[in-house]
């Protein structure tokens, strides 16, 4: 996912990954749907801590973002502007489902970015195949 070069979702900027991954950082991981709001909602531990539930966010946007779910930030914090928007979704491996962040669908948007991430990683490994085998 650091591959991708993310943006922050708040405003668009590329995100410092070292910084994102430093030990200051380590609780600032941001869950896509907030811990506390699946909580309530009844989903598992291990449900809620899914690698794509995860994506990577400076401290102060994640501060900004806080527990808010996703039919609130989606709308609210993350830019309206289309390209900015597209830009910002695929740089995190956001699926690109604005009805289901809406209706805040955690299961469906987990499907859908888990398939984003798997395509992703495939295609990093045919690169790493591709150079191997060229090199």
């Amino acid at each position: 996912m650091a591959d991708n070069h993310p943006q922050d979702l708040t405003n668009g900027a590329r995100i410092n990954i070292g910084d994102a991954l430093s030990c200051f950082n380590a609780k600032e991981y941001h869950h896509i749907f907030p811990r506390s709001f699946l909580v309530k909602k009844g989903f598992k531990f291990d449900e809620i801590n899914w690698l794509v539930n995860i994506c990577f966010q400076p401290s102060a946007s994640n501060k900004k973002i806080s527990n808010k779910q996703p039919s609130e930030y989606f709308a609210g914090v993350i830019p309206k502007e289309i390209e900015m928007k597209s830009s910002i979704f695929a740089t995190n491996l956001l699926p690109n489902m604005d009805d289901t962040y809406a209706r805040d669908l955690y299961y469906e948007f987990a499907d859908a970015r888990d398939r984003l991430i798997y395509e992703a990683a495939m295609q990093k490994t045919d690169e790493v195949a591709e150079d191997i085998g060229g090199g």
